[in-house]
């Protein structure tokens, strides 16, 4: 017998109805080069300057979601905020954040940002959850490139590993506190919609910069 969605917790319908989209995303042929150590350093730097358009959108429609819906600003804080991290990172890798442009999948991803949560705020949520969640996976990653990239220390991996050794601590508590919310059945279904339209901008963009940087060797 199938639990009925209203009767979920909103973390575990995030986690059961974007799974596919979850594992799509993981094996994308530039996430897989970045996890195998097989990412030139370019590649990897253009990836996370087409990133940084996406969090500055993002970064934007939460902090305004915030503003709007109680529940949303229950789980949100400044520390989440990932665009300034990710600009140092860009710093470090030599590239200045003002010259970065947008690919038109870019381009797409924060029209859809901002189209998505200026009616319905709590929709920047679940996107901000695809983002937030990633971090899990990152601390992984950054182990990855900061050893193929020779980086010493936490600069250039910032945006990557943003709570260091409270990142479990960090996500447990941000899983409680949104589990706690009192979301409406609409709301939750645009929470878990805005999270499945996350997943697929960061394979978009994710395709997008593998295509125009040349495939890893």
């Amino acid at each position: 017998m199938t639990t009925a969605p209203s009767t979920l917790a909103i973390g575990d319908r995030l986690k059961t109805e974007t799974a596919e989209l979850h594992t799509q995303a993981e094996k994308a042929p530039l996430q897989a080069a970045m996890i195998q150590g097989r990412l030139p350093r370019e590649a990897y730097a253009a990836f996370l300057g087409q990133m940084l358009l996406v969090h500055e959108a993002l970064d934007r429609a939460v902090e305004q979601a915030s503003a709007a819906h109680p529940g949303v600003r229950a789980v949100w804080s400044d520390e989440q905020k990932k665009a300034a991290l990710v600009r140092q990172d860009l710093a470090f890798f030599g590239v200045d954040p003002a010259t970065v442009k947008p690919l038109p999948e870019t381009a797409r991803v924060i029209d859809l940002i901002k189209s998505r949560s200026k009616g319905h705020p709590e929709t920047a949520l679940g996107m901000h959850y695809v983002l937030e969640g990633a971090n899990n996976g990152n601390q992984f990653i950054a182990r990855v490139i900061g050893k193929v990239y020779a980086i010493q220390g936490p600069d250039g991996l910032r945006s990557l590993d943003p709570y260091g050794p409270r990142q479990r601590e960090a996500w447990g508590a941000w899983k409680s506190a949104l589990n706690a919310q009192q979301f409406t059945d609409a709301e939750r279904d645009r929470i878990v919609e805005g999270a499945a339209a996350m997943f697929q901008a960061v394979i978009d963009v994710s395709d997008a910069v593998w295509r125009s940087v040349g495939k890893a060797g």
